[in-house]
């Protein structure tokens, strides 16, 4: 549901810098999630995915329910809930909270070295 309001211009609740880094990711992304209905942090999981899809159209999310296609989880080896792929390579298993995941994965800027610490240049004119 939250996913559709999105997509429709709800508002998403995520700080100004987290979206703008989303919307500044370089390149393209295939997520893949393996939840349950009955996993408490999956919906938590989904929901950051689906937002991040919503911010950057390089982003695309498939969300699978592991009880109806027991079959893949049985050839993909998973063993708990939520298990995340990203590009076809298991990114995550059992994620324990959605901001952890988010910060693993999304560079955080880095911020500037001490003024101590940078090289000054000499100019001559």
């Amino acid at each position: 549901m939250l996913a559709l309001l999105h997509v429709g211009g709800h508002t998403i609740k995520l700080d100004p810098a987290t979206i703008e880094q989303t919307k500044a990711l370089p390149g393209h992304y295939d997520f893949e999630i393996y939840m349950s209905l009955t996993c408490q942090n999956c919906p938590d999981v989904v929901q950051a995915l689906n937002s991040m899809s919503v911010i950057n159209p390089h982003i695309r999310v498939q969300t699978i329910d592991g009880a109806l296609f027991q079959d893949e989880v049985t050839e993909r080896g998973i063993m708990a809930v939520p298990t995340v792929f990203l590009n076809g390579e298991v990114l995550f298993r059992a994620v324990p909270a959605p901001r952890r995941f988010w910060r693993s994965w999304i560079p955080a800027p880095r911020p500037a070295p001490p003024a101590s610490s940078r090289k000054r240049i000499r100019s001559t004119c």
